[in-house]
């Protein structure tokens, strides 16, 4: 068996990686996909939600999705009736193949950065779901009023303070 090892994500590449917008209207970066890793099944892309944003319902018809918040306050609505999956910094979710899904980052004002990966190694797998939005949205907004107070709270956390809070949790059990 032949081990092969990609590494496109020392900081020089990863400051050169374009940002584009993607169908559902994420902001995205490709780091590690079929088009640099010849035989890979998989893509990974860097994500940024500005304050505010929502990403427009979809699905992936034939991929599965997982997403690592590195930081912000974030909600994936999840199924037809976009029911809310509150996440964090340092916490992931995985969407199913063929599940719709938005995603909403609750702060009007930090973004909330995130790592994804789909076992789609073109990440050209996306039907959009434009008649589920006004659903999405209606959630989103509700979400926005019943949890302020922790938007507050989590919106400017980040995975390293996770870490090292985890890290201290650790070394007092032990």
């Amino acid at each position: 068996m032949t081990l092969a090892v990609h590494h496109s994500c020392d900081t020089a590449a990863l400051r050169e990686t374009p940002f584009a917008t993607g169908p559902q209207g994420q902001r995205l970066a490709n780091l590690i996909h079929q088009g640099v890793a010849d035989g890979c099944r998989s893509a990974m892309r860097a994500v940024i939600m500005p304050g505010g944003h929502m990403a427009g319902a979809h699905r992936h018809p034939h991929h599965e999705v997982q997403v690592l918040v590195l930081q912000g306050y974030a909600a994936s609505l999840v199924g037809e009736d976009m029911r809310p999956v509150l996440h964090r910094a340092g916490e992931a979710i995985r969407i199913p193949p063929g599940v719709p899904h938005a995603a909403v980052n609750l702060s009007a004002s930090r973004p909330v950065t995130a790592i994804e990966t789909i076992t789609d190694p073109y990440s050209g797998d996306v039907a959009l779901m434009p008649e589920l939005d006004a659903v999405a949205e209606q959630v989103a907004d509700q979400l926005r009023g019943e949890r302020a107070r922790e938007v507050v709270e989590y919106e400017g956390e980040t995975i390293e303070q996770v870490f090292a809070s985890l890290m201290q949790q650790w070394s007092v059990a032990s």
